[in-house]
């Protein structure tokens, strides 16, 4: 029979140790109070004329008895299927009731359930409600039942009539309903919803698989009447209608669930997020993306990934209160629903609590491995009303987060029409990069001593239909999605080396920089793809340097050096661009192997003027002789920072003064005219093996 256990996610909150204290009490009162009433209800079974029969047939008695025993006590010895197994025992029972031993029937069910509960190593205060509620509603259908002209048909060997099966159907709807009421008060009881709701709830879910039992019960009485002999047969069609409840069970719950972590799965979640807005509960609409896990996901394999998924689902829930509600949506997403009356401050403080307890090592395999999440919240009713509005604005607030590196941020109706903006905006750019309508740009870097070109970088620009050509700066930052990351990447690296083979052809081998969207170390395919397009177009080794942004990149991107590995095993040399402004810098030095440093162009203008920044630049600078990196100086606009940079050692220069950003076209027009001429040996010649393949 199915019970609070199977509805109930009786899981008190960590972040609140009072909640489990004060659930207790509650769940301790209505245990008495059930066994009260169960205790009143059989007291009025004994003294209630007609009912203490027990003349039914000795054969019949110790069939039923042993079947009831055994579907309440066998599971729980052996651990296997207990709350549809245990369905059978209230067959059995009823059986009895009907059949004219109803106090043998209240007794043996109530004894056996409360041992089947302790077996099973169940709260005691369970035990004893699960007992009290089988007791109070098999005796309240013994009770209506036994009041009726036809109760003892079967024990005065009268044949079954139309009003007998009436009375016993209507006996066995009281019992499931007194059930199922039990059943919906201990969910209010533990979960602290709407009463309503939750009671109603309750039933809905108890009621039709008890129902489906139950009406066995009127069956079993009339074949054991004709033969006890036939009892095997009726267990037969008992089992089918078993394993066909079951059966939809399971896919009942299979569709509202997610199979992998056991959590409500998108379409539960929606549902109950639209249930309690129709109920017009306060609280708070979470989405959450974990951090990180698509890397694990691609290098340790999808089985490390989805026990990183099962740690995550169980964590949430450690955290989180009985009437909040987790859901897996997808992927590596998760949604919340917090119930009650909260505003911004208390859900970062809940949220970051459950950010903390995410964070702690997951031990697997003997490696500890670290996840994180970002978090975005929407409030209820503050941010909206409508389901849909909810999700889209609790959605931007976490792409919010995971930008800003914040972990938890609350949704802002004053960024809304720049969240909008951002949004169209994106949708365009992929647009954009499936038209291939993106363009790509070039700057050469130069040796002021040698007075040579030691580098050109490429940077990417989008023609825009409306705001017309955009910079890096004003879409790349939007770019969190790992699919438009990927595009982007790829067409930008394509253009690139596509140009540069151009150049080799011409006699200009000077190796070109590709700035690459951050979220590039996580795609494990890029460096194949790299090298297919070298190989295509048969570019030496060091033809190509990996450009990433100092101030996007993470040191834990660096530090999974899988990606950069292969890169280089291919050529390519690694930049970190716009280096000595970032949270990270110094930290992503050690994270990785880099080849050469490019200065931010706020910290070259300051070192014209600013004697500080000129000293963190000259420490930079011998930082970068020691670690043996190059370092280009960026922004260089006038003749007076060349000549500053060079006395402090640095004759690498890139910037508006030496040639602004343009296309391929025009800068091969620059090249023949400038002042700068090409190192010998800024290519090797030499075709590799790789390529050679």
């Amino acid at each position: 029979m199915t019970g609070p256990t199977s509805v109930l996610p009786n899981i008190p909150s960590r972040r609140d140790p009072q909640s489990k204290r004060d659930g207790e009490p509650s769940t301790a009162v209505l245990s008495i109070a059930m066994s009260v009433l169960a205790a009143g209800l059989f007291g009025l079974v004994l003294f209630t004329e007609d009912a203490n029969i027990a003349t039914v047939d000795n054969s019949i008695l110790v069939v039923f008895l042993a079947a009831m025993f055994a579907t309440q006590v066998v599971p729980a010895i052996t651990h296997g299927p207990s709350e549809l197994t245990r369905a059978f025992s209230w067959v059995f029972a009823f059986a009895l009731v009907l059949a004219g031993a109803p106090v043998v029937a209240i007794v043996a069910l109530g004894f056996s359930s409360f041992v089947g509960a302790l077996l099973s190593d169940r709260d005691h205060l369970e035990a004893i409600f699960d007992s009290g509620r089988h007791v109070a509603s098999v005796a309240t259908g013994a009770l209506l039942f036994h009041q009726s002209d036809v109760s003892n048909d079967l024990v005065n060997g009268a044949s079954i009539s139309g009003e007998w099966l009436r009375i016993a159907f209507t006996a066995t709807a009281a019992t499931i309903l007194l059930n199922s009421l039990a059943v919906g008060v201990m969910a209010f009881v533990q979960l602290r919803r709407g009463m309503i709701d939750t009671i109603a709830s309750a039933v809905r879910d108890t009621f039709v698989v008890e129902a489906v039992f139950l009406t066995l019960a009127p069956i079993s009485v009339v074949v054991a009447q004709r033969s006890v002999w036939l009892i095997p047969l009726a267990l037969v069609n008992i089992l089918t209608v078993h394993r066909m409840t079951e059966r939809a069970t399971a896919n009942e719950r299979d569709a509202k669930h997610d199979t992998l972590t056991g959590l409500p799965n998108r379409r539960m979640f929606r549902d109950e997020a639209a249930r309690r807005l129709d109920a017009g509960q306060t609280g708070a609409v979470v989405i959450v993306d974990l951090d990180g896990f698509k890397r694990i996901n691609d290098h340790l394999g999808h089985q490390i990934g989805d026990q990183v998924l099962r740690v995550a689902a169980s964590r949430f829930q450690d955290e989180l209160r009985p009437e909040d509600m987790v859901a897996r949506l997808g992927g590596d997403e998760f949604g919340i629903l917090l119930d009650g009356d909260i505003d911004a401050d208390q859900a970062e403080r809940v949220l970051t609590d459950v950010m903390v307890h995410l964070r702690k090592p997951i031990e697997i395999d003997g490696a500890a491995l670290e996840v994180g999440a970002s978090f975005g919240v929407a409030l209820v009713p503050e941010h909206g009303d409508e389901l849909e509005e909810l999700l889209e604005r609790a959605d931007a607030a976490m792409y919010n987060a995971k930008k800003t590196r914040v972990g938890v941020c609350t949704f802002d109706p004053r960024r809304d029409y720049e969240k909008r903006g951002r949004l169209s905006l994106l949708a365009e750019l992929r647009d954009a990069i499936e038209s291939d309508e993106l363009v790509v740009h070039y700057q050469p870097w130069v040796n002021t001593s040698t007075r040579t070109v030691e580098g050109i970088e490429s940077l990417v620009r989008w023609p825009h239909r409306k705001r017309g050509l955009l910079m890096p700066g004003e879409f790349v930052p939007l770019v969190q999605d790992p699919e438009i990351a990927s595009a982007l990447n790829r067409l930008v690296i394509k253009k690139t080396i596509t140009q540069c083979a151009a150049w080799h052809q011409l006699g200009y081998k000077v190796p070109v920089a590709i700035n690459l969207v951050p979220l590039a170390l996580d795609d494990t395919s890029l460096p194949d793809f790299v090298a297919e397009l070298l190989r295509r177009h048969k570019l030496p080794i060091g033809s190509i340097e990996i450009e990433l942004d100092d101030r996007l990149v993470s040191t834990s991107q660096l530090a999974d050096t899988m990606v950069l590995d292969d890169l280089r095993q291919l050529g390519a040399t690694i930049t970190l661009d716009d280096f000595g402004t970032g949270t990270g810098s110094l930290a992503h030095l050690r994270a990785a192997a880099i080849d050469t440093l490019k200065l931010d162009r706020a910290l070259v203008r300051s070192a014209t003027s600013d004697p500080k920044a000129r000293a963190i630049v000259r420490s930079l600078i011998s930082l970068a002789a020691e670690l043996d990196m190059r370092l280009v100086a960026k922004g260089i606009e006038h003749l007076d920072t060349v000549d500053i940079f060079e006395q402090l050692g640095c004759p690498l220069v890139q910037g508006y003064l030496i040639a602004k950003p343009q296309t391929a076209g025009r800068l091969l027009e620059w090249l023949p005219t400038s002042q700068f001429g090409f190192a010998a040996t800024s290519v090797s010649t030499a075709v590799g093996a790789e390529q050679a393949s």
